[in-house]
């Protein structure tokens, strides 16, 4: 991370707008190995606002990479995004890892109230 790859890795992607290479940046940010590329390339995909995406990218085993994609999503108010934050809230409801305070917290913001499990989420979204 301190050799200035991601940065320089970002910067590329969002200097070169030909389609196919944008869906490229696409399949990168979603399953490259490296955890450094998926983080910067959903940063990359959250500026262009390329929510599909970002949804699918709450999803990542990393947990600061499906931070970005989430908190992204929030940011920008995605009312597609809060069905797959219920969703995946209620997959992590018992261990309450990985992004569930991530989820909860971003639920609370989009829709207006903060609550405690992802069935009052689900609940006040239905």
């Amino acid at each position: 991370e301190g050799t200035g790859l991601p940065a320089a890795l970002r910067e590329c992607a969002a200097t070169m707008a030909d389609p196919k290479v944008q869906e490229e940046v696409k399949k990168a940010a979603l399953r490259s190995s490296s955890v450094i590329v998926r983080r910067e390339l959903l940063g990359h995909c959250g500026a262009r606002s390329d929510w599909p995406t970002l949804i699918e990218g709450i999803e990542d085993k990393d947990e600061e990479a499906a931070a970005i994609a989430a908190n992204a999503l929030v940011a920008a108010k995605v009312e597609a995004a809060v069905e797959p934050l219920i969703a995946l809230m209620e997959k992590l409801e018992k261990s309450r890892g990985g992004i569930w305070d991530v989820c909860r917290n971003g639920l609370g913001r989009l829709l207006g109230q903060r609550l405690e499990t992802a069935l009052e989420y689900r609940s006040a979204w239905e």
